[in-house]
């Protein structure tokens, strides 16, 4: 008889155990082809199982061609099903915490920017609503949606944006997306192509980088400084489809880009009959007045807008969107559309159900908050620290600063070493095109840690480059 083991703790159905073993044992050559197989009536009194379990499970193996039925005689292994060196993959053990990509270490203080802090979120009312719109839902809203995805979330958007922001736009402009890196790449994808021109900031965030960049598209980096990107140096020889900004707060170095400039690069765009892409990803939270209007307001037909709920709401969300001028509103929708269809659907009810019941705008007022004060305690820590060495920029706005150290020289090698001293910092150079202009200078993001540990990184800091002599 088939030695079978029948584990009834296990939490897989008797049937599949009966066949996985068995379909391995034909895979392995244990059973060998034009083999016999019991009667199922034998089988199943062997394994003390209903006769019924056997029968289903021989059905199976009979459907995917492991065994073969002769008439009157019996049940036989099928030719061929011997496979060369087979061998059971075992599961991987549980993990407490699986497919992070930054599993939390409490022995070390993480600077990393774009993340807030996760800890403010209401999730308890989220999933209030999230209930609520499960349990409410018509069924025929659990059909495929248009590209553009959930109609009220746009509409709520539409509305959210104009009274936040000044961005002019209708629901029908407007794309959800899986986070603001989708809206980047389809954007990139309709737009660039080979041998055509696109503009950048440099630095620039390295993952829309390589977005652009696999477009085959010619790349312009152009500086920026403290007014945003410099835009007498864009070059007059050319047609750029794209120009990509950070206008509210340029990422890394924190420039916010003058009135001046806008009008400058909206001129540009149109002289080259192209786009400005707008990335908005983190203007709400301004520390000094209101959040900065959008370049979007200026040109609605020239300027591209995207943003994100990464940084208000939480990153694993997933929830991106972009206002388009109205011609690119077919071209977008059916690169979506190859793309994945649409957006998952449920979250985004969610969604625009936490902006009409004003939860997100209240979610955003306690955090900015709470993140004007962290920025606050880190600025007084750096400066009581490190005294008049070190010069802090872009900190009207967003979750992170820079800090620039006259005396220090932060090589690219040594960051792995800052590990050593309990710390995890981020090189500005990591985004710069043209490398070595940001040598002595860091990104701190502190939106995700608590003051205490904002003092205690300030100190290892303090710690580690005068114990590397940077």
């Amino acid at each position: 008889m088939i030695y079978i083991e029948i584990d009834r703790k296990k939490n897989i159905p008797l049937v599949r155990q009966v066949y996985s073993q068995l379909s391995k044992k034909i895979l392995s050559g244990v059973l060998e082809s034009g083999e016999k197989l019991p009667s199922s009536r034998a089988l199943s009194e062997h394994l003390e199982v209903s006769r019924n379990v056997i029968l289903e499970a021989y059905d199976q193996l009979f459907a995917e061609g492991y065994i073969t039925a002769r008439e009157g005689s019996g049940t036989y292994v099928s030719d061929g099903t011997y496979l060369e060196n087979y061998s059971v993959k075992k599961l991987s053990p549980k993990k407490p915490i699986v497919g992070l990509r930054h599993e939390p270490n409490e022995n070390i203080v993480d600077f990393r920017t774009g993340v807030p802090d996760l800890s403010l979120f209401p999730i308890k009312k989220w999933g209030s609503l999230y209930k609520r719109v499960c349990e409410d839902i018509s069924s025929y809203n659990l059909d495929y949606y248009e590209p553009r995805g959930c109609y009220e979330l746009r509409y709520e958007l539409s509305q959210y944006l104009n009274r936040s922001r000044g961005v002019v736009s209708s629901p029908e402009q407007i794309f959800i997306t899986t986070g603001a890196a989708q809206a980047f790449t389809l954007t990139s994808r309709i737009l660039l192509g080979k041998d055509k021109h696109v503009i950048v900031e440099d630095p620039i965030n390295n993952d829309i980088l390589k977005i652009i960049r696999n477009t085959g598209a010619i790349v312009h980096a152009i500086p920026v400084d403290e007014q945003g990107i410099v835009t007498n140096k864009l070059p007059s020889d050319i047609r750029a489809s794209y120009i990509f900004t950070t206008p509210s707060h340029q990422f890394p170095t924190g420039g916010i880009l003058s009135i001046k400039r806008r009008i400058e690069l909206i001129h540009f765009a149109e002289k080259s009959e192209g786009y400005v892409v707008e990335d908005d990803y983190d203007s709400e939270y301004r520390f000094a007045g209101s959040p900065i209007s959008s370049l979007q307001s200026l040109s609605p037909e020239r300027v591209i807008y995207v943003g994100t709920f990464s940084k208000t709401l939480y990153p694993a969300l997933r929830i991106g969107y972009i206002v388009l001028p109205k011609e690119l509103e077919k071209r977008f929708s059916k690169a979506k559309h190859l793309e994945d269809l649409h957006s998952p659907v449920l979250e985004q009810i969610t969604l625009a159900k936490f902006i009409s019941e004003g939860l997100l705008s209240r979610h955003i007022n306690v955090s900015r908050k709470a993140y004007s004060e962290k920025r606050n305690h880190l600025e007084g820590e750096l400066i009581r620290v490190f005294g008049s060495g070190v010069k802090i920029k872009g900190n009207l706005t967003g979750i992170h600063l820079i800090a620039k150290f006259g005396e220090y020289r932060f090589d690219p090698s040594i960051f792995d070493r800052f590990l050593d001293f309990g710390i995890r910092l981020y090189p500005i150079d990591i985004h710069a095109i043209n490398k070595g202009l940001y040598e002595n200078t860091l990104m701190l993001g502190y939106g995700n840690l608590s003051k205490q540990q904002i003092s205690l990184g300030v100190e290892r800091l303090y710690k580690a480059v005068n114990e590397l002599a940077l």
